[in-house]
C-alpha cells in the first residue's frame, strides 16, 4: 500500500475510530455506572461486612470459652526441714523451688436472662442499619448524577441552538455584505451582525466550559479517568407527569430508605431497652478446669493432674440504680426515635406536595413559553421578509432573531427544570432508579 493511500485511509477512518472510542451514555447506563463504581458505595459496603462480623462476635456467647495457659516460676527460698525418724534423717519440704503448671479451663453461660439472644438480635439489626446506610449512599449517588446528565443534555442542545442561530446570522451577514457593496446597507449594520456573532461565540465558550466541568465531576463520582470523554445519547423532550398525591405518599412510606432506617432504629432501641431490663437479673455459670502441675504434698516435685468443676449463680441485689437508669435512657431514646419518624413522615408529605405544585407550575410556564416561541418564529419570518425589502432595520431583525433563540433556550431550560423536579419527586418517594 502506498504512503499516499495510507495517509488518505488515516484521514478518513481515524476520526471515526477516535469517535468510537468515546463512551456513549443513555440515562440508565449513566446512573448505573456511577452507582457501580462509586468509592463511597464501596466504603458503605465494607461497613456492612464489618457489621456482619459483629453477629459472629455476639454468637460467641453461645459457646464455651476455653483457655489454655502454661506457667513456670522459680522461688529463691522454700520451706524445708530435716527430722529423725527411727534413727533415719528425713528431709522434708513444703514446696518446690521450680513450679510448673499447664491449665485447661472452660466456662459456659447456662442462663443469663436472654442477654445473649438480645445481643445477637441487636447485631442483626446493626447489619440492617448498615445495609440501609449502603442503600442510602447508592440512592444518593444515583440522584446526584441525574442533574449532571440533564445539564449535559441541556448544554448540548443549547450549543445546537446557538450554532443554528450563528449560522443564520452568518447568512444575514453575507446578504448584508452584498447590500453594502451595492450601497443599500451601512457598515454599522455589518458591525451589528458581527457583534451578535461574537456574543454567540462567548455563550458557546461558556457552555463548552460547563460541559467539560460536568464531565469532570461525573468522572470523579463514577471513578473513571478524569480526562475520559463521554457522549450523551439522548434527547431533551418534555413529557408531562401524571401524579396522584395520595399514591405518592403511600409509595414514600413503603419505599423510602430513611423511613426503613428509622423503623430499624426503633426496633434496635426497643431491644436495647429490653437488654437494659436484664441488668439486675440472675446469671448461672458452669466452669471446668483441668490442670497439670507440681507442688502437691508429699512429693512436691512430681507433676500431677487435677480437675475442678464449679457451678455458680449470681443475683445482683443492688447496683446503685444503674439498671433502672439504663432502662429509662433506652425508653427515652425509643420515644425520641418514634417522634422523629412521625416528624419525618410529615416533612416528606410536605415535600411531595411542594414538588407536585412546582411541576404543575413548570407545566404552565412551558406551555406559555411555547406560545411565545411560536410567536417569535412568526415575528422572525415577518422581519426577514421586511428586511429583504429594506423596510426593517438591522437592529430590529437582530432583535427578532435573538427573541427566537432566547425563547428556544428558555423552553430548554424550563424542560430541564421540569425533569429535575420530576426526579426530585421520585427521590422524595424513594423510587429506585438504578439497577443492582
Amino acid at each position: 500500500m502506498s504512503r499516499q493511500k495510507i495517509s488518505v485511509w488515516l484521514l478518513v477512518f481515524l476520526p471515526l475510530l477516535l469517535r468510537g472510542a468515546e463512551e456513549r451514555f443513555d440515562l440508565q447506563h449513566f446512573v448505573d455506572l456511577a452507582v457501580q463504581n462509586s468509592q463511597g458505595i464501596q466504603i458503605a459496603e465494607e461497613a456492612v461486612t464489618g457489621a456482619e462480623q459483629k453477629i459472629t462476635e455476639s454468637k460467641s456467647l453461645y459457646y464455651p470459652q476455653v483457655n489454655l495457659t502454661a506457667a513456670y516460676s522459680r522461688l529463691s527460698l522454700v520451706s524445708e526441714f530435716d527430722f529423725n525418724l527411727g534413727g533415719q534423717v528425713m528431709h522434708f519440704k513444703f514446696m518446690s523451688p521450680n513450679s510448673y503448671s499447664l491449665r485447661l479451663a472452660a466456662s459456659q453461660q447456662l442462663f443469663n436472662w436472654e442477654r445473649t439472644q438480645k445481643t445477637v438480635k441487636m447485631s442483626r439489626l446493626g447489619v440492617n442499619l448498615a445495609q440501609d446506610a449502603a442503600a442510602t449512599v447508592r440512592q444518593l449517588t444515583a440522584y446526584q448524577v441525574i442533574p449532571i446528565y440533564y445539564n449535559l443534555l441541556f448544554a448540548g442542545e443549547a450549543v445546537k441552538v446557538l450554532d443554528e442561530t450563528r449560522d443564520l446570522f452568518a447568512q444575514k451577514l453575507n446578504i448584508l455584505k452584498t447590500r453594502f457593496e451595492a450601497g443599500l446597507a451601512s457598515d454599522f449594520d455589518l458591525s451589528l451582525i458581527q457583534v451578535q456573532m461574537s456574543a454567540i461565540d462567548s455563550q458557546q465558550a461558556d457552555l463548552n466550559n460547563s460541559i467539560r466541568k460536568l464531565i469532570l465531576t461525573y468522572n470523579r463520582i463514577a471513578n473513571r479517568p478524569l480526562e475520559a470523554e463521554l457522549v450523551i445519547d439522548d434527547r431533551l423532550d418534555f413529557q408531562a407527569l401524571a401524579v396522584d398525591v395520595q399514591q405518592l405518599l403511600q409509595e414514600a412510606l413503603a419505599n423510602r430508605i430513611d423511613f426503613k432506617q428509622l423503623r430499624d432504629q426503633e426496633t434496635l432501641l426497643s431491644t436495647q431497652a429490653a437488654l437494659a431490663r436484664t441488668g439486675n437479673k440472675p446469671n448461672l455459670m458452669a466452669a471446668f478446669t483441668y490442670e497439670i502441675r507440681n507442688g502437691f504434698l508429699p512429693t512436691v516435685d512430681q507433676l500431677r493432674g487435677n480437675w475442678t468443676l464449679s457451678l455458680s449463680a449470681a443475683y445482683p441485689l443492688f447496683d446503685g440504680f444503674r439498671s433502672r437508669a439504663q432502662v429509662t435512657q433506652a425508653e427515652i431514646n425509643l420515644n425520641m426515635a418514634r417522634q422523629q419518624r412521625t416528624d419525618q413522615e410529615k416533612a416528606s408529605a410536605a415535600e411531595i406536595r411542594q414538588l407536585v405544585s412546582d411541576l404543575k407550575t413548570l407545566e404552565e410556564k412551558i406551555a406559555i413559553e411555547k406560545i411565545k416561541m411560536g410567536h417569535a418564529q412568526r415575528a422572525l419570518k415577518i422581519a426577514e421578509e421586511r428586511s429583504a425589502k429594506g423596510l426593517l432595520s438591522t437592529t430590529d431583525l437582530i432583535e427578532a432573531q435573538n427573541a427566537l433563540a432566547n425563547s428556544r433556550l428558555s423552553v430548554l431550560q424550563l424542560t430541564v427544570n421540569y425533569v429535575l423536579n420530576r426526579y426530585s419527586l421520585f427521590r422524595a418517594v424513594g423510587r429506585k432508579i438504578y439497577q443492582e
